[in-house]
């Protein structure tokens, strides 16, 4: 049995306190994700992995124009150009080879390379980046 710290289950009392008293979309409209780069992509990157935060469902703010307010997207889905954008910010390199050149998977599934969603992203799950693989 692992024992925490007192000081975790206060921060984390503190965090649902202060959910419960904002309101509920602020709490669920971010996700922060383990993001894993893989091959050429951990070589542009310099890293193998990172924490990413996502914004999920319909971002405040979308309107008309928008190619978001297009998208049919649950409060948990999110959009491939908000999780590119949010990786290619911290990992400017990347932008050379996103979206198009690679495979995205999520909790080690692919994602469909047709769709413009990633749907049902929580806390704490797998984002897989995967560029094309050769060879014999």
């Amino acid at each position: 049995v692992t024992i925490c710290h007192p000081f975790y289950y206060l921060h984390t009392l503190l965090s649902i306190l202060i959910c419960m008293s904002s309101s509920a979309s602020a709490c669920d409209s971010v996700a922060t994700v383990t993001v894993l780069f893989f091959a050429s992509c951990s070589e542009l990157a310099g890293t193998k992995h990172a924490q990413i935060e996502v914004t999920r469902g319909n971002l405040p703010g979308s309107g008309e124009g928008d190619h978001q307010a297009e998208l049919e997207l649950g409060p948990e889905d999110v959009p491939l150009a908000a999780l590119v954008r949010a990786i290619t910010e911290r990992y400017p390199k990347l932008s050379a080879i996103l979206p198009a050149g690679v495979a995205f998977a999520h909790n080690q599934e692919f994602v469909d390379p047709t769709s413009s969603v990633i749907r049902n992203v929580r806390s704490g799950d797998e984002i897989a980046i995967l560029p094309p693989i050769s060879g014999g």
